[in-house]
């Protein structure tokens, strides 16, 4: 077990390992440093298993701060230590003491930034938010902003190196994305299906569509769709389209990545019902084509 000493804080004589594996016994397994390059050092003869252990200095006189949720810790009882899992005789790569990572390598946390576009969205709301794993899904604790009024809502959360999951939702769950199961950005547990994210460094993520992995159709203008009667929206199972006049149109329904989902052709009618029961749950664009003009209406499918 290595442990390099350049970032302790205090004075120190003697550095020891403390774990499950000595009782936390205190400087019964004291490190040396033979060559004096800074990196100190003990082997240990263990059985294979897993094991909670932490450098401490001086019989306790100090210990490492290590920090919660981090790569290389487990969180059980109160106390933050490191995680072994032995299998083989192993040399363990040294470590900065209170830190996963060498000396001079940043360990966290890291700043990312989340980014949800809300252009396209069929429903009221006041506020989007970001929960996840990183904040027990609170609820209204990580607000976002759209401070340049371009519907495309942000928050930067420190966050330690791992493995999370979260949602975007609005107005402390009043609503929520409803994330497709197996697309490229969700991961599915326990019959929750959200987004996954592997922090590894300062991260800025893309902005993504309200319920897509995907960035927002661009050029999509809402305002055309007024022409357009299309209810209900959100729509669960038929969606109905009243046109301005009775004209020959073709009718197609677009998911958030451009691919075509649903085509339809009305017979001069001024009312078209479309069934929708086969789409799955997100966020659509309506085209609506007469062959001069094309117009375009957001819709939302829920199941």
């Amino acid at each position: 077990m290595n442990d390099i000493m350049s970032n302790v804080d205090s004075v120190f004589t003697t550095p020891e390992v403390n774990g499950t594996f000595n009782n936390w016994c205190g400087n019964c397994n004291p490190m040396t440093d033979a060559d004096g390059d800074g990196i100190w050092s003990t082997t240990i003869t263990l059985m294979e298993g897993d094991y909670d252990y932490k450098f401490s200095h001086d019989t306790w006189f100090g210990q490492e701060p290590l920090v919660a949720g981090s790569s290389c810790t487990m969180t059980g009882g109160g106390y933050t230590n490191r995680l072994l899992s032995l299998t083989q005789d192993t040399v363990l790569a040294p470590v900065c003491y209170g830190s996963c990572t060498p000396c001079g390598q940043s360990s966290g946390p890291y700043n990312v930034t989340f980014a949800v576009d809300m252009s396209q969205v069929a429903f009221s709301y006041n506020t989007p938010e970001v929960n996840g794993n990183f904040n027990a899904y609170c609820g209204n604790c990580a607000p976002m902003a759209d401070p340049d009024g371009d519907h495309v809502y942000t928050i930067t959360i420190p966050l330690n190196p791992g493995s999370y999951t979260y949602k975007f939702s609005y107005d402390n769950w009043s609503g929520q994305e409803e994330l497709i199961p197996g697309s490229a950005c969700t991961l599915t547990e326990s019959g929750f299906t959200n987004r996954a994210l592997e922090v590894t460094e300062n991260t800025v993520l893309s902005s993504v569509c309200w319920s897509s992995c995907e960035t927002c159709i661009v050029g999509v203008d809402e305002a055309l769709g007024n022409v357009l009667n299309v209810y209900p929206n959100p729509a669960n199972g038929s969606l109905n389209i009243t046109l301005p006049s009775a004209e020959q149109v073709v009718l197609n329904i677009i998911d958030m990545t451009g691919r075509s989902v649903l085509s339809a052709a009305s017979n001069h009618a001024t009312l078209v019902q479309l069934d929708v029961t086969s789409l799955a749950t997100g966020s659509y664009v309506l085209e609506v084509s007469n062959g001069k003009e094309l117009r375009r209406q957001v819709v939302q499918i829920v199941k």
